[in-house]
């Protein structure tokens, strides 16, 4: 990958979260946007590689692609880099769509991998902290369902 491709990964890739003060927002300099691109595309089969350089090139043309304009995707300010991008995800062509997916389902792999956000998102916590003592059934008698499990239809079915 080129060394300009590293440092348009992190631009495109930030475009999808940008900062906001809530609580779970990213924040500056949490994520590393252009390791999860590099380690995405190595992990990736040859052709998704390509899919995902090709989902890169067509971000930094999206300005002259969806406004018309010369102006590259890193000089944009990053309000207008989050509406190119969502621009990207309705285009009215199937790749672009999909491509600009691509891009979003990285994006939310680099926001994962992100220690301080799964923190604060409270991600891993321990299953025994989560766990609530169950109430006292009900005066029927009739136990309480099991609301962890889906229920069933008769023919085998999920409702």
């Amino acid at each position: 990958m080129l060394t300009f491709e590293r440092r348009a990964a992190a631009t495109v890739l930030e475009a999808f979260a940008p900062f906001q003060e809530p609580a779970l927002a990213v924040r500056p300099g949490e994520v590393d946007w252009s390791r999860a691109f590099e380690s995405m595309a190595r992990a990736s089969s040859p052709l998704a590689a390509f899919g995902l350089r090709a989902a890169l090139w067509i971000a930094l043309a999206s300005p002259l692609l969806v406004f018309g304009s010369l102006r590259s995707f890193r000089s944009l300010e990053p309000a207008r880099r989050s509406e190119v991008i969502e621009r990207l995800l309705v285009h009215r062509f199937y790749i672009v769509r999909e491509l600009a997916l691509y891009l979003k389902l990285t994006a939310c792999m680099a926001i994962f991998s992100s220690p301080a956000v799964r923190a604060r998102s409270n991600y891993d916590r321990r299953p025994e902290l989560a766990a609530r003592p169950k109430s006292d059934p009900p005066e029927s008698g009739s136990p309480e369902p099991d609301r962890r499990r889906l229920p069933v239809a008769a023919a085998g079915g999920v409702l």
